[in-house]
């Protein structure tokens, strides 16, 4: 947006150049009066770059001013209606934004972009139906290039309501018409997770792999929980440390140093898809349960006593030890003593290892935490210097668009000051034989001798042959007209011109070129 804001401000200044036979003001205002619809389209379009220029500032009053201006400028161009609905949206007006976008349907229902926009802007408004309707005309107009991205605003606005598997045919499709957009490659594993279809999720996480330029938190997050599901710790712990490393001050990177990644994005997908499941399959078998009978139960109480009596007669016969079983059973005890302390041992050397895990961990968040300050001064210095450079750049086009005035006002005071000029010349032409009182005289004097400069052409020009008017600064067709009384229709039959404009430098022929053959 700010490379294609340049671009128009540049040709700002040319327009301007060119008002000598494109722009005359009307009285007592400052409104253009312009006769190029291409001229008042770019005006436009100069415009609502500078109102949405200030709408991501929060400017909304500066916005809203230069989107009127543009509409002003040109209420058929449908890129001004759509500005105001991403107005509108802003400010929280729906129903104003709704009928911005209708109004720009209306001069043109076969725009792929304003079809686009608006099915995105109803998914907002949770009217997904009408959504998928205006998304999917879009993609049918075969000039829209954007195929792909609308197949996902597609899918992710089903997903909002639930329909994973027009969500999944969606994603599909934006593949195939984009196979190397990763960021749907990342949609389709979060939807494959979901659904636990784990080995899916992995291969398309590999083709993600293969065309992102730069992992995000949030995907080494979703590796990580793939290929723990899948029993594949060494993998998974790969991914998890490389989330550590890469993006420490992360929210996934804190919840895996907390609970391991216990819950993620995908997992508040995955439960909703359970929900969903569950709704669709209500009378879902349960498990069975087995009911023991009385008899059985008396079996077993039977059996029980049975083995209780044999172990006392068991105990019975043992109470008269011999030496060797006093031996054994020393050397039991000495073994459990030995097994204690090797215990204790093992359970002390566990401590003092928490205890050293835990040094470091503190060690480790206190230079995170000294990382994420530093971190967050930075983002607020480079936010400081963007918002510099944001007010620099408004203040470039404020003065530029204050030079493009100055330039027009100059022009049409040179306009008014060539006019005066025609003006005292054709008094002095007269010399003082009649008796003109006001301009209105003489204007009626120069429609007089345009009359008659067809039917009776001056004999110096018979005599000279053609003559050529070199165009000097400030001067126009009309100036030409009057200083050689030779109607502009005619002056352009003779030059072979199909417009008014003429530059300095051109010569113009002021004479009957068939004159002196």
């Amino acid at each position: 947006m700010k490379e294609s804001l340049k671009k128009l401000i540049v040709l700002f200044p040319m327009l301007a150049l060119s008002a000598c036979v494109t722009e005359n003001y009307e009285n007592d205002s400052d409104k253009p009066v312009i006769h190029n619809e291409a001229s008042l389209n770019e005006m436009a379009m100069t415009r609502i770059s500078l109102g949405l220029g200030y709408l991501k500032m929060g400017n909304t009053t500066q916005a809203k001013l230069n989107f009127e201006k543009a509409k002003r400028h040109a209420p058929k161009l449908i890129q001004v209606h759509t500005a105001f609905a991403h107005y509108y949206e802003t400010v929280g007006e729906p129903d104003l934004a709704i009928e911005a976008y209708e109004e720009a349907l209306s001069i043109d229902s076969e725009d792929p972009d304003t079809l686009n926009n608006y099915g995105v802007f109803l998914c907002r408004l949770e009217r997904y139906d009408d959504a998928e309707k205006y998304i999917l005309k879009a993609i049918s107009i075969p000039s829209y290039l954007l195929v792909s991205q609308s197949y996902e605003n597609l899918a992710l606005c089903q997903l909002k309501d639930d329909r994973f598997a027009k969500a999944e045919t969606y994603l599909e499709k934006a593949i195939q018409h984009n196979p190397s957009n990763a960021n749907v490659y990342l949609q389709m594993v979060q939807l494959q997770y979901a659904q636990q279809d784990y080995k899916s999720a992995n291969l398309y996480f590999k083709k993600y792999e293969k065309y992102t330029r730069r992992f995000s938190p949030q995907a080494l997050a979703l590796g990580f929980k793939i290929y723990e599901k899948q029993r594949k710790m060494n993998t998974a712990k790969n991914y998890a440390s490389m989330l550590v490393k890469m993006f420490p001050n992360s929210y996934e990177g804190k919840q895996y140093i907390l609970n391991g990644l216990d819950t993620i994005e995908a997992d508040q997908l995955a439960d909703r898809y359970k929900e969903v499941m569950k709704l669709n399959n209500p009378n879902k078998s349960k498990k069975r349960v087995v009911v023991l009978s009385p008899n059985s139960s008396s079996i077993s109480k039977s059996k029980t006593a049975t083995t209780s009596t044999t172990s006392k007669s068991k105990k019975t016969k043992r109470l008269s030890p011999s030496a060797e079983d006093k031996l054994a059973i020393e050397k039991a005890k000495a073994d459990k003593l030995a097994a204690e302390k090797a215990e204790a041992d093992r359970l002390a050397a566990e401590k003092a290892e928490a205890n050293r895990l835990a040094a470091e961990k503190a060690e480790a968040d206190r230079l995170a935490a000294e990382k994420a300050e530093a971190d967050r001064l930075a983002a607020e210095k480079a936010e400081a210097d963007r918002l510099a450079a944001e007010k620099a750049e408004a203040d470039r086009l404020a003065t530029e668009k204050a030079e493009a005035e100055k330039l027009a006002l100059e022009v049409a005071a040179a306009n008014e000051l060539a006019k005066d000029q025609q003006v005292e010349a054709l008094a002095e032409a007269v010399n003082g034989d009649l008796n003109v009182s006001s301009v209105e005289g003489l204007e009626q004097i120069f429609d007089e001798n345009e009359a008659s400069a067809e039917e009776a052409p001056m004999e110096e020009e018979q005599q000279q042959g053609p003559i050529y008017h070199t165009v000097a600064a400030g001067e126009n067709l009309f100036y030409i007209s009057r200083t050689y009384n030779v109607k502009i229709d005619t002056l352009k039959a003779w030059n072979g011109l199909t417009s008014s404009k003429i530059i300095i430098g051109d010569k113009i022929l002021v004479t009957n070129p068939d004159m002196g053959r």
